[in-house]
């Protein structure tokens, strides 16, 4: 899967659900001031269906974790009856292989990181306000 290839309409999806989270505020700020505004968890397919309609000839998806301002706990009954009700709100990415999502998974991480860098850089103020000096 090569790295400049066009985005996917799902993998937009899910870059588009990050970047909302860092528009609306609602990014998890960590304990070490990073900021976290996608978790991600993998999901298969319904039974494996590799003809399933949603999500045709896939194997393995990408789907957040981190949900309005919540870290979800999947191994939870509440945890995974929320997991599975934000899946059906959405179509997220699908890849035929563990190797063909884990690839992705890089890519769509790199922009994200990306984003948060530039997300950061525009909250600091400039180093001529800090200093008081002004234009």
């Amino acid at each position: 899967m090569p790295k400049d290839r066009p985005l996917t309409k799902r993998e937009q999806n899910l870059i588009n659900y990050h970047r909302s989270m860092l528009k609306s505020g609602k990014y998890l700020t960590n304990d070490d001031g990073s900021i976290t505004t996608f978790r991600g968890q993998r999901f298969d397919t319904p039974d494996g269906d590799t003809s399933n309609e949603k999500y045709p000839y896939a194997r393995v998806g990408l789907a957040p974790t981190y949900v309005n301002g919540q870290v979800l706990d999947t191994r939870t009954p509440k945890g995974q009856q929320l997991f599975n009700k934000n899946l059906s709100r959405i179509e997220y990415p699908t890849y035929k292989t563990d190797v063909e999502g884990d690839m992705a998974e890089e890519r769509l991480h790199g922009i994200m990181e990306d984003d948060i860098k530039r997300f950061e850089q525009a909250r600091r103020p400039k180093m001529s306000k800090l200093m008081g000096i002004k234009k």
